[in-house]
């Protein structure tokens, strides 16, 4: 299983970008994805911001959720992410909103695959680029 950053579902998916290739290859790959439950709040958020900009249609927003949830093979509940994402957070000076997903990359025994740079530099053993995980 990996951990997979909102910005490369982002990236994937809704944006024209020339990252988009790498990042279906991610979501494409033959490891199972799993994010933690903050994932889908966040993940709707960038598609409002899309709706917002007239980029994107409630409609289109809804059926890229749709395939999203087909995608992902597990969920984890925040509710036991916290106190170590909150540790993580502190001791890293980063945002507990990333820190979430390090600490289910951390008890799940593998990395968070991500293209925020400032991410990979707070958790640098937690987390790994989209080339990078390609190319391994």
């Amino acid at each position: 299983m990996i951990v997979v950053d909102t910005n490369v579902f982002v990236y994937a998916l809704v944006g024209a970008s020339e990252l988009r290739g790498n990042s279906l290859s991610v979501l494409h790959s033959s490891e199972g994805i799993v994010v933690p439950g903050s994932f889908r709040a966040e993940f709707t958020s960038a598609l409002w911001q899309y709706i917002q900009r007239q980029e994107l249609t409630l409609g289109q927003c809804v059926n890229i959720m749709r395939y999203v949830n087909e995608i992902i093979d597990r969920e984890v509940g925040v509710g036991t992410l916290w106190e170590r994402a909150l540790q993580l957070a502190v001791s890293a000076d980063h945002p507990p909103y990333d820190a979430i997903f390090a600490a289910l990359a951390e008890r799940e025994g593998t990395r968070v695959v991500t293209y925020d740079q400032r991410f990979r530099l707070a958790f640098p053993d937690l987390t790994v680029s989209p080339t990078e995980f390609l190319a391994r």
